[in-house]
């Protein structure tokens, strides 16, 4: 009866693990591959722009596993709690405003985009939750797929650029460099953190930071760029010597980069990163991330408690809020602020806290820590408050959790 009930336990395990490794292989790897035969009109977009119809798809699967396994044992971290109180509010926010828009003039599309971040957040917390990337053919698997993703990108550049949407006879319907990059970044942390052998590791990193120059999304480029380094300084808290070696490193690429994008720049003057670092100021991006981060402020001077939800859009469009995590403060006021920066530091906190007990080399804790350094340097530079992957920085750090509380120390 014993052995019955844990074969039982071990199929129903079996499933869980299958359906949340497809379901990130759908949605990251699987965005960048339809995206690539959209763009090169191999096929129609019948699936628009993908990852929406996809989320749809897999979210009723992944909320049913994930209600299956927290009714065998409900385990929640304060990180998990203070994100579904984000949501809460992000919700409830919305509502409230669309309901009171009696004209209906711009909230619709606003919250739209709401909901949309919603769902966007919650498939991938799910999926960083539970996900298991230990097995040797998951890992041979991850790195064919981004060794693939890398080679389209490298043979489809063009001046310097990896842009499908030039060419492609569907070009409204492929994905911008942005939603090319969230994919090769994904799969890059996510092989660099289950990756044990350090040259390897590092061949990765190097490997991944040519395809985001190439692809030209900036924001994730220097993200990853940076963050690599923070992520093995914090791995090293304690040792000294490596402390200071990371950081040094870190400096001297950056420096190398500054002082070979004047010499590209002569041969790739079309490429976004080497613009970027040669003429910040001068690029319209960033001259529209500035208006918009002082149209941001101005809101948060004149509506500092409760905010002004979804303002951006009549003067800017919705697409248009900060580009930084105080776009929180904008849509959800100082209690939406106040949730964010909460749930930042206890998990900045617990991840210091953990690698001053040697607990580095635990996979999930890797991946959670390599996550939120990103996504913080994210939401710090370049993305707005509710950047999906932070639902993977929230997921991947309740499984560490809850394997240091059920005792499974790797």
């Amino acid at each position: 009866m014993i052995v019955r009930q844990v074969n039982v336990v071990n199929e129903s395990n079996r499933k869980r693990d299958v359906i949340f490794l497809f379901a990130f292989f759908i949605l990251f790897p699987g965005f960048f591959i339809y995206h690539y035969f959209v763009g090169k009109s191999m096929i129609p977009p019948v699936l628009g722009g993908y990852f929406g119809i996809m989320a749809v798809i897999l979210f009723p699967f992944l909320t049913i596993f994930y209600l299956k396994i927290k009714l065998r044992q409900l385990f929640l971290t304060r990180v998990e709690i203070l994100f579904y109180l984000l949501l809460l509010v992000m919700f409830y926010t919305a509502l409230i405003h669309f309901s009171l828009d009696s004209q209906k003039h711009y909230s619709t599309a606003i919250v739209k985009q709401t909901i949309t971040a919603l769902l966007f957040l919650l498939v991938c917390y799910f999926i960083g939750r539970y996900i298991r990337l230990d097995s040797k053919k998951t890992k041979l698997f991850l790195l064919m797929v981004l060794f693939s993703m890398g080679i389209i990108v490298i043979t489809n550049t063009t001046q310097g650029m990896f842009y499908l949407r030039m060419s492609s006879i569907y070009s409204e319907y492929v994905s911008t460099y942005q939603g090319f990059a969230r994919s090769i970044v994904v799969m890059a942390i996510v092989l660099i953190c289950i990756t044990k052998s350090k040259k390897v590791e590092f061949i990765l990193y190097l490997f991944s930071l040519v395809i985001l120059f190439l692809n030209g999304a900036r924001t994730e480029f220097y993200c990853f760029l940076v963050s690599y380094f923070v992520y093995h300084f914090t791995l090293k808290i304690g040792n000294l010597w490596k402390e200071i070696k990371y950081v040094f490193s870190l400096f001297f690429l950056v420096l190398l980069i500054v002082i070979f994008s004047h010499h590209l720049y002569n041969y790739i003057p079309n490429n976004r990163v080497i613009n970027l670092a040669i003429n910040p100021f001068e690029q319209t991006s960033f001259q529209l991330r500035q208006y918009q981060i002082n149209e941001g402020l101005e809101t948060i001077a004149e509506n500092p408690l409760m905010g002004d939800y979804g303002s951006y859009a009549l003067t800017m469009g919705p697409g248009n809020a900060m580009h930084n995590f105080l776009s929180v403060w904008v849509d959800l006021g100082i209690i939406g602020l106040l949730i964010y920066i909460i749930m930042f530091l206890v998990i900045a906190f617990q991840l210091y806290k953990y690698a001053k007990l040697k607990l580095v080399e635990n996979t999930e804790y890797r991946l959670a820590v390599f996550f939120f350094i990103f996504c913080l340097l994210a939401v710090i530079t370049g993305k707005g408050y509710s950047y999906m992957l932070i639902g993977l920085v929230v997921g991947f750090y309740a499984q560490f959790k809850e394997l240091v509380y059920n005792g499974k120390r790797s």
